[in-house]
């Protein structure tokens, strides 16, 4: 009962759909870190095929290695807490937080290698 506390629609969120809006939410991260540091940033303005290349190359990374990594965390953390090797969605909520942030932080650190 406790694993079940947050809730979409009136039903508990599984371990699932955490899982998909967490990832979602990283790839938001990323494309929102892009667009203000590839326009509104103090480095110097990005040339078009720059962001584009940011942003296929950019969505890969993050989905392979800042989304995994996480992932990988909550379900490590779940299962030292827990023993349970299925996951809490309450750590992997976390996730659909922190996954955004690093990926806005990393976008600033592509941005600032491409400048």
């Amino acid at each position: 009962m406790g694993e079940q506390r947050f809730s979409q629609g009136g039903e508990p969120i599984n371990v699932f759909t955490a899982k998909y809006y967490a990832s979602k939410a990283t790839y938001l991260g990323w494309f929102a870190g892009l667009a203000w540091y590839g326009f509104i940033s103090p480095f110097r303005p990005l040339a078009w095929w720059e962001l584009a290349l940011l942003a296929t190359v950019g969505a890969f990374v993050v989905g392979r290695f800042i989304w995994a990594t996480l992932s990988n965390i909550a379900a490590g953390i779940t299962y030292k807490l827990t023993g349970q090797m299925e996951g809490s969605s309450d750590i992997f909520a976390w996730t659909i937080f922190i996954g955004p942030v690093l990926a806005f932080v990393a976008a600033r650190y592509a941005v600032w290698a491409l400048a």
